[in-house]
């Protein structure tokens, strides 16, 4: 396998990752990179926007992309955010996505509980119908 030049060294275990994530990136694939806290997903990510071009969301966005709405409209938020930066690129990178995943999933205070396994099934559709590429990045164990 050839590897992609990057201008940040790559420890092996990220090297490994980004050549996986390079292989499956296609029109119309949206893909995963799991880890735990700490191990160089995002480092991950970076390098790949280097690579693939695109947009790399991470939770900053979120929190100014739910700023200005009401409480129970966060999966909303979340997907007008990734939706319209798929509208500007072809290949979208959403890092920390399990921060999003776990408090919108799991937590039996919120109503709309599991709401959020509809807008990734949603986002997933507009990947596959508009040809476009979407990489999450996200804690290992925590996605919805």
């Amino acid at each position: 396998m050839t590897h992609v030049a990057s201008p940040v060294a790559l420890l092996p275990a990220q090297q490994r990752a980004f050549d996986a994530l390079l292989l499956a990136a296609r029109p119309g694939a949206v893909t995963a990179l799991g880890g735990w806290v700490g191990r160089g997903k995002t480092t991950v990510l970076r390098e790949l926007q280097r690579a693939l071009g695109g947009n790399l969301l991470d939770a900053r966005d979120f929190v100014e992309a739910t700023g200005s709405r009401h409480p129970l409209a966060v999966e909303e938020a979340f997907y007008q955010l990734v939706r319209g930066a798929l509208a500007t690129s072809d290949v979208v990178l959403v890092d920390d996505v399990d921060l999003i995943a776990t408090l919108l999933c799991c937590s039996p205070n919120y109503p709309r509980m599991n709401y959020v396994r509809v807008v990734f099934s949603a986002l997933a559709s507009d990947v596959a119908d508009g040809e476009k590429q979407l990489i999450f990045g996200t804690n290992r164990h925590s996605m919805a």
